[in-house]
């Protein structure tokens, strides 16, 4: 009779979308719950779900065809069962810890599923089939900088990912000698920010490591954290256009319809509260809605999902915005359901319309350094314009009109304060410089 423990270990077939074989057959997994849970992957150990009694944890050995296959699997299954089994016990007998970490160090097991990298990837396939396209993009380039850094990365598992390893990591990005220099600390901050996200994912999925995660004790008290936000900050100037050059840049009379066409897709994010321009590419003439205010007055609004958060946004069409949209719309063509003359090219995937999209971006990038030339803007602004400037200045603007930052946050859709106090550090310390001016006179 197979030897099962199902209060701190178990033998599981991995039934998820993810794990799934050409063949239909499934990987088999040991389960530990020693101290957290994690999962280890035997990946040479595969089964049709029929082929599986989940009672016995075993290999069902009756298929004609495989039958000498999952009989060897059985025994192998044993001889793992008697294994783990040994060591809790001389553990306990001992009176010594034994954590998820250890026992796997003990049994020796590394394999290709429990790696960072495996993992990652997979995370990543998962991302493009739901059309995250932008957050996969982000995934491949942190990938692609660990393993700049670490040569044996692809062998890595979640246990190696330590505080001293992150430390080590961002002193490499930051050393001006490497090849392609330093990396700014933002561009770190990022790839970081995207690295905590799949040990967390890993970790809810059993395979990760709480006992050297990084990035706070939330898992492990005795761990040290590595502070994102504390170790990669930085300080610069907000992006914002003040309020007479936002004036003359709204109505200046530009001669290329490229510029015309750049000019109301500034403003129309501007006057939208700082939609972003991948969201305004793909904004439909289906999310041009009508409804009755309270007083039965009809108005119309559009609704779309941010792309950053997923999060349904509202935004009432007050006559600024629907000016700028007016002036598109009439002017320029769109391509099949579009609103904006943003998307230029018919029937794109997911991927091929992100890659569009963004350059769509850079093109209204140049276009907006060089009518920042042509206005006779300062050389800052010539060299720095973009359409992120939209968002910044509309925050700035609503603050010095209304003196409300809960307000200023809502229209931004932050979901807390903190992230529009970082918006706004600018507007106070021009506050304070003109306050603190000639305070004796």
């Amino acid at each position: 009779m197979p030897i099962v423990n199902n209060k701190k270990w178990s033998f599981r077939l991995l039934q998820t979308k993810d794990r799934k074989r050409p063949d239909g057959r499934f990987p088999v997994a040991i389960v530990l719950n020693l101290n957290g849970r994690k999962i280890i992957t035997q990946d040479d150990l595969t089964a049709l779900p029929s082929e599986w009694n989940k009672d016995t944890e075993r290999f069902v050995e009756k298929s004609k065809q495989r039958s000498s296959i999952l009989i060897a699997n059985n025994i192998y299954l044993d001889s793992l069962s008697t294994k783990i089994n040994s060591i809790i016990a001389d553990h306990r007998e001992r009176r010594v810890f034994l954590s998820n970490e250890m026992l796997v160090e003990k049994m020796n097991f590394k394999t290709q599923s429990a790696t960072v990298e495996g993992y990652t990837n997979n995370y990543i396939k998962n991302l493009y089939e739901i059309k995250k396209i932008g957050r996969a993009k982000v995934l491949e380039a942190m990938l692609t900088y660990f393993k700049q850094f670490d040569k044996k990365f692809s062998e890595r598992v979640f246990q190696e990912i330590t505080y001293s390893y992150i430390v080590s990591f961002v002193q490499f990005q930051a050393d001006i000698t490497r090849k392609g220099g330093a990396r700014k600390k933002g561009g770190i901050s990022v790839h970081l920010r995207a690295l905590r996200r799949i040990l967390n994912e890993a970790i809810t999925d059993g395979v990760g490591s709480p006992e050297t995660y990084p990035f706070s004790t939330k898992y492990s008290l005795n761990q040290k954290v590595y502070s994102i936000v504390t170790e990669l900050k930085t300080k610069t100037r907000k992006r914002y256009i003040p309020d007479v050059m936002l004036r003359e840049f709204l109505n200046y009379k530009f001669k290329s319809k490229a510029h015309q066409r750049s000019q109301a897709i500034f403003f129309l994010s501007f006057f939208g509260g700082g939609i972003n321009f991948a969201d305004m590419a793909k904004l439909k003439k289906t999310d041009l809605l009508t409804g009755y205010n309270t007083c039965g007055e009809c108005f119309q609004y559009i609704i779309f999902y941010r792309s950053k958060t997923n999060e349904p946004i509202e935004v009432v069409l007050n006559p600024d915005i629907r000016n700028q949209i007016d002036f598109l719309t009439n002017n320029y063509e769109t391509v099949e359901d579009y609103l904006l003359p943003i998307v230029t090219t018919p029937s794109l995937d997911a991927e091929a319309l992100y890659n569009h999209i963004a350059e769509k971006r850079k093109k209204l990038n140049k276009y907006l350094k060089k009518m920042a030339e042509i206005m006779n803007f300062p050389e800052t602004f010539v060299k720095h314009i973009s359409t992120y400037y939209a968002r910044h200045s509309f925050a700035m603007k609503m603050l010095s009109k209304t003196d409300n930052i809960y307000l200023v946050s809502q229209s931004l859709h932050h979901k807390d304060i903190d992230t529009t106090m970082i918006y706004l550090e600018d507007y106070k310390a021009d506050q304070i410089a003109a306050e603190t001016s000639n305070l004796l006179n």
